[in-house]
């Protein structure tokens, strides 16, 4: 017979309402995913699963209020997130791109003047350089130049360059076709072509952690108090918690520290421990992977001649990364 029972936990109120269901013998069960709601770790394979086959978990069920006393250990409780990540989401907002065109310049100029028997004058030479924007819903044009001229040469122009850009925001994809520098790691040299290119770009996706950050997890057995410190200075303090916890997106410095959890319940009575931590950017987190492939004519004489493009040597590179995990 199901039953709708305002739920008790440890002789606290949790302000839900769960399904369960009465059995022929008089005791309860209930799905996984209600039991996980009111925050009961349940194995998978059986639903509904009668309370009284749960380790840890003992259950009264009063007829008359509808309602139905939990008794759980702490070890029985699902994983609580704190921190940031249990605030309720951004609805998510799509960029848009309208059509415009930008343009910005850097403008330099140059002079000496020598001091000896006469004074004179020399005007050194000027230089323009250039960058336009062309953008739409459908890409950006860009273009990029340097217009100048010497004491031994004359007015020129040189062509930096041409590419047009398109991004999926979603998939944190970059497409580029035109002039491209090639992707890769921090040890290797890149190259510039005249080609296409899809690379992976983090950057577009402000919303998302690409860094693997270390989460300190524990177990409160009454209502309690949770103290995050790092490095000897406090960033977090959450109230309220019981059961198992883990307190994610700490904000940490890149380099080495050690990070102290502080778990005191309402006698006073602490509980601390102690953990070392490492942060890198040059890390990624355990599921993101991140990928750069270019093909094309490699470029030389950038920014001296206009380039040349060695249409004879056809250039293939790709670059890999994977988080494996986030240790």
């Amino acid at each position: 017979m199901p039953l709708h029972l305002d739920v008790t936990m440890n002789g606290r109120r949790i302000g839900k309402i769960a399904e369960f269901f009465q059995m022929p013998d008089g005791g309860l069960a209930c799905r996984p995913a209600e039991l996980a709601e009111i925050g009961i770790a349940a194995p998978a394979g059986v639903d509904p699963i009668p309370l009284s086959k749960l380790a840890g978990v003992t259950a009264r069920y009063d007829a008359p209020s509808q309602t139905v006393a939990i008794a759980v250990a702490a070890e029985s409780t699902t994983v609580r997130r704190l921190g940031e990540r249990e605030a309720t989401p951004r609805p998510d907002i799509p960029a848009r791109a309208d059509w415009g065109v930008a343009a910005n310049y850097v403008f330099f100029a140059g002079a000496s003047q020598a001091i000896g028997g006469n004074w004179s004058r020399r005007f050194d030479g000027a230089s323009l350089t250039l960058d336009g924007r062309f953008f739409s819903p459908h890409g950006t044009l860009s273009q990029s130049a340097i217009l100048g001229t010497t004491t031994g040469t004359s007015a020129g122009a040189v062509r930096l360059a041409t590419t047009f850009t398109r991004v999926d925001e979603e998939r944190s994809l970059m497409w580029r076709a035109g002039d491209v520098v090639s992707g890769g790691l921090a040890w290797t040299r890149p190259v510039r072509l005249g080609g296409v290119q899809v690379q992976r770009n983090f950057s577009l996706r402000s919303d998302l952690v690409m860094l693997p950050l270390p989460a300190l997890s524990g177990t409160a057995a009454v209502p309690s108090t949770v103290d995050v410190w790092i490095n000897d200075q406090k960033v977090r303090s959450i109230g309220e918690v019981e059961g198992r916890f883990e307190v994610a997106d700490i904000p940490l410095v890149t380099g080495s520290g050690e990070a102290r959890l502080v778990v005191r319940d309402a006698t006073g009575r602490a509980v601390e421990n102690r953990s070392s931590f490492y942060v890198s950017p040059r890390m990624l987190r355990g599921g993101l992977w991140d990928f750069s492939l270019e093909a094309g004519a490699p470029r030389t004489g950038y920014g001296v001649d206009g380039g040349r493009y060695h249409v004879d040597e056809t250039f293939l590179s790709w670059t890999l990364r994977d988080g494996l995990t986030d240790w």
